[in-house]
């Protein structure tokens, strides 16, 4: 038995090929390329003064916002004690963190759509009665007059819902 072997081609194709331009390689060196100069570009523009070379039109660039602008609705809700006069000891909570006390018997209180309206009494004794008294026009009407007893600890008094 035989076993034929032909080559094809001639040895100058095998020289060919190693000269060959790699297309996958050349992708993958313009991708590093290009990433490492992006990230070097992006790093520059937090310096100030190399800032100034980079940008020549700064009207795109946004602002921080102030103190009193605000990208959702707000609205107001009136609470009273009704158990005693002003206790500073009865705290309110919006989503947690405290904003007021009833330093007076009435309070008027800043909200927005969806937020919890805990009433903390833990620092006081006796029992508390807290009643939303009255609402803006853009609050649903289920809020008013609705209240709670507080007596050492924090209940849920609302979440606001807006119309």
């Amino acid at each position: 038995m035989k076993i034929l072997m032909y080559r094809v081609g001639n040895k100058s194709s095998v020289k060919r090929n190693s000269v060959r331009i790699n297309a996958e390689r050349i992708l993958f060196l313009s991708f590093i390329i290009t990433f490492l100069l992006l990230v070097t570009v992006q790093a520059a523009l937090l310096n100030p003064s190399i800032r100034t070379f980079l940008v020549s039109n700064e009207e795109y660039d946004g602002v921080p916002l102030g103190v009193e602008e605000f990208l959702y609705k707000q609205g107001e809700i009136g609470m009273e004690l009704l158990s005693e006069e002003a206790n500073s000891n009865v705290k309110i909570l919006v989503n947690g963190d405290e904003t007021a006390a009833f330093k007076s018997k009435k309070l008027n209180l800043r909200v927005k759509d969806g937020d919890v309206v805990e009433i903390d009494g833990s620092g006081e004794k006796n029992e508390c009665i807290v009643v939303i008294k009255s609402k803006s026009d853009n609050i649903a009407t289920e809020c008013v007059n609705r209240g709670i007893r507080v007596k050492s600890n924090i209940r849920k008094l609302v979440e606001v819902k807006m119309k």
